[in-house]
């Protein structure tokens, strides 16, 4: 028996873009509209459509998330963007986005984790 975690309670919601493509974390720019997420940003979400000046972007749910923070462990933890479309701990005293990371695979490259 395997475990998987996609689908729980997935929430795709649509942004306008300039420049976001499908796999980008993304941030909040403007209203209505979200842009690749530079490390520290606050992290909207995954694109995980895109159709012209369009994106689908993923709220909410499991998804699986570069990650070379050896720092990120199993369980609770707050998060931020890389700026490389992946994921690490907030710098000391600051905080991010609170996540249940409940997979990483053997070399710690991915992690999935549930917004």
């Amino acid at each position: 028996m395997s475990v998987c975690f996609n689908g729980i309670s997935d929430v795709v919601v649509t942004f306008q873009t300039a420049s976001a493509a499908i796999g980008d974390l993304v941030a909040v720019s403007a209203n209505k509209t979200v842009e690749k997420a530079g490390a520290s940003d606050s992290i909207c979400g995954l694109v995980v459509s895109k159709n012209g000046g369009f994106v689908g972007v993923q709220i909410k749910g499991a998804m699986e998330l570069s990650c070379t923070d050896s720092a990120i462990a199993l369980g609770r933890q707050e998060i931020v963007p890389d700026g490389s479309n992946g994921i690490k701990k907030p710098a000391s005293g600051a905080s991010g986005l609170p996540v249940l990371v409940v997979d990483m695979n053997s070399d710690k490259s991915k992690v999935t984790v549930i917004l």
